[in-house]
């Protein structure tokens, strides 16, 4: 859907065969986000661990140019929000660092994008 100065994209991506490490523990994710127009075009789980194992920086900051919104699927708690620094132009990927999902249904990604035409955003369901 499209209005003037917005628009919306939903994806839904399943992490079948995803780069997470079966032996990995903890309760935080680092994910690898692609990108590419106005689409998701796929999360990765990269790693797994304590949340003192993850680099601040890579967390939803309280400012930014890209906002974060990460949502457990099943009972809609907001788990993560806040801003990451803009995406380069010729960058296609990011990657963030966000609590894993309570429950079996995954977790709701939405970004902010900022264009020159004003923001847009983008989802993903992102099944465990």
């Amino acid at each position: 859907m499209c209005t003037g100065k917005s628009m919306v994209v939903v994806a839904a991506l399943a992490l079948v065969g995803c780069a997470a490490s079966e032996e990995g523990e903890g309760s935080d994710l680092l994910l690898r986000v692609r990108i590419s127009g106005s689409e998701i075009t796929s999360v990765q789980v990269i790693d797994r661990a304590a949340p003192e194992d993850f680099e601040d920086d890579l967390r939803p900051q309280l400012s930014g140019a890209m906002g974060i919104i990460w949502t457990d699927f099943e009972s809609g708690e907001t788990l993560a929000d806040g801003w990451m620094p803009p995406m380069q132009i010729d960058q296609d990927e990011f990657y963030l660092v966000v609590p894993a999902p309570a429950g079996d249904d995954g977790a709701l990604l939405t970004v902010t994008l900022p264009t020159e035409h004003g923001p847009f955003v983008v989802t993903a369901h992102v099944a465990p």
